[in-house]
Protein backbone atom coordinates (compact mmCIF):
# COMPACT_ATOMS: atom_id res chain seq x y z
CA UNK A 1 0.00 0.00 0.00
CA UNK A 2 1.00 3.80 0.17
CA UNK A 3 3.67 4.55 2.61
CA UNK A 4 3.27 7.96 4.88
CA UNK A 5 6.57 9.55 6.16
CA UNK A 6 6.73 12.56 8.41
CA UNK A 7 9.39 15.40 8.50
CA UNK A 8 9.11 18.21 10.80
CA UNK A 9 5.75 19.50 10.53
CA UNK A 10 5.17 17.56 7.03
CA UNK A 11 3.24 14.40 6.19
CA UNK A 12 3.69 12.92 3.04
CA UNK A 13 1.91 10.04 1.05
CA UNK A 14 4.09 7.84 -1.46
CA UNK A 15 2.55 5.43 -3.96
CA UNK A 16 3.84 1.99 -3.84
CA UNK A 17 5.63 2.56 -7.03
CA UNK A 18 6.95 5.60 -5.45
CA UNK A 19 5.39 7.91 -9.09
CA UNK A 20 3.34 9.91 -6.49
CA UNK A 21 4.00 12.15 -3.75
CA UNK A 22 1.33 13.91 -2.18
CA UNK A 23 2.82 16.05 1.29
CA UNK A 24 0.30 17.81 3.59
CA UNK A 25 1.91 20.71 5.72
CA UNK A 26 0.24 23.36 7.67
CA UNK A 27 2.39 26.52 7.11
CA UNK A 28 3.47 29.16 10.49
CA UNK A 29 0.87 31.68 9.53
CA UNK A 30 -2.32 32.91 11.12
CA UNK A 31 -4.09 33.69 7.81
CA UNK A 32 -4.27 32.55 4.15
CA UNK A 33 -2.22 35.45 2.65
CA UNK A 34 0.91 34.71 5.02
CA UNK A 35 0.12 31.11 4.95
CA UNK A 36 0.52 31.48 0.69
CA UNK A 37 3.63 33.33 1.48
CA UNK A 38 5.47 31.16 3.36
CA UNK A 39 4.73 27.98 0.64
CA UNK A 40 5.88 30.21 -2.12
CA UNK A 41 8.94 30.15 -0.35
CA UNK A 42 9.60 26.68 0.50
CA UNK A 43 8.31 25.76 -2.94
CA UNK A 44 11.19 27.72 -4.43
CA UNK A 45 13.91 25.42 -2.61
CA UNK A 46 12.14 22.36 -4.40
CA UNK A 47 10.74 22.88 -7.15
CA UNK A 48 12.42 24.84 -10.41
CA UNK A 49 11.76 25.86 -13.62
CA UNK A 50 7.71 26.00 -12.58
CA UNK A 51 5.36 26.58 -15.16
CA UNK A 52 2.03 26.80 -14.20
CA UNK A 53 -1.08 25.55 -16.66
CA UNK A 54 -3.04 28.15 -16.14
CA UNK A 55 -4.80 30.53 -13.93
CA UNK A 56 -5.60 29.71 -10.01
CA UNK A 57 -8.85 28.60 -9.08
CA UNK A 58 -10.97 28.72 -6.11
CA UNK A 59 -13.22 26.07 -5.06
CA UNK A 60 -14.93 23.66 -1.84
CA UNK A 61 -13.78 20.68 -0.62
CA UNK A 62 -16.11 19.32 2.15
CA UNK A 63 -17.51 22.44 3.10
CA UNK A 64 -13.80 24.20 2.69
CA UNK A 65 -12.48 26.99 0.66
CA UNK A 66 -9.55 26.21 -1.57
CA UNK A 67 -6.97 27.45 -3.75
CA UNK A 68 -5.68 25.57 -6.48
CA UNK A 69 -3.00 25.46 -8.90
CA UNK A 70 -1.42 22.66 -11.15
CA UNK A 71 1.78 22.89 -13.69
CA UNK A 72 4.88 21.21 -14.75
CA UNK A 73 8.33 21.61 -12.83
CA UNK A 74 12.04 19.85 -12.41
CA UNK A 75 12.98 18.59 -8.81
CA UNK A 76 16.06 16.95 -8.82
CA UNK A 77 16.85 17.10 -12.20
CA UNK A 78 13.50 15.15 -13.36
CA UNK A 79 10.51 16.60 -14.84
CA UNK A 80 7.07 16.34 -12.87
CA UNK A 81 3.53 17.16 -13.03
CA UNK A 82 2.47 19.25 -9.55
CA UNK A 83 -0.68 19.84 -8.12
CA UNK A 84 -0.94 22.61 -5.27
CA UNK A 85 -3.93 23.44 -3.18
CA UNK A 86 -4.69 25.06 -0.06
CA UNK A 87 -7.55 24.32 2.22
CA UNK A 88 -9.30 27.22 4.03
CA UNK A 89 -9.62 24.75 6.93
CA UNK A 90 -9.29 25.70 10.96
CA UNK A 91 -5.53 27.06 9.96
CA UNK A 92 -4.59 26.97 6.45
CA UNK A 93 -3.20 23.62 5.49
CA UNK A 94 -1.12 22.99 2.06
CA UNK A 95 -1.59 20.09 0.02
CA UNK A 96 1.38 19.57 -2.81
CA UNK A 97 1.00 16.61 -5.10
CA UNK A 98 4.08 15.60 -7.63
CA UNK A 99 3.42 12.92 -10.33
CA UNK A 100 6.00 11.49 -12.60
CA UNK A 101 4.52 13.10 -16.08
CA UNK A 102 1.16 11.40 -17.50
CA UNK A 103 0.89 8.86 -14.57
CA UNK A 104 -1.61 10.76 -12.69
CA UNK A 105 -4.09 8.45 -14.52
CA UNK A 106 -2.92 5.15 -13.16
CA UNK A 107 -3.20 6.35 -9.42
CA UNK A 108 -6.73 8.44 -9.88
CA UNK A 109 -8.91 6.54 -7.39
CA UNK A 110 -6.54 6.72 -4.23
CA UNK A 111 -5.50 10.24 -4.95
CA UNK A 112 -9.94 10.97 -5.39
CA UNK A 113 -10.57 8.55 -1.97
CA UNK A 114 -7.43 10.66 -0.35
CA UNK A 115 -8.90 13.73 -1.29
CA UNK A 116 -12.55 13.37 -0.47
CA UNK A 117 -11.58 11.91 3.17
CA UNK A 118 -9.99 15.10 4.13
CA UNK A 119 -12.50 16.78 6.15
CA UNK A 120 -13.40 19.74 8.95
CA UNK A 121 -12.22 18.89 12.19
CA UNK A 122 -13.49 21.10 15.20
Amino acid sequence: GWKVQTEGDTLTTLAPDNTVAVSFWVPPAENFEQALKAVDAELDKVLKHVKPSGKPTRDTLNGMETYNQDGTAVVNGAQVQWSAHFIQAKRPVFALAVVAPNLWEGHSDELRSLVQSIIRTN
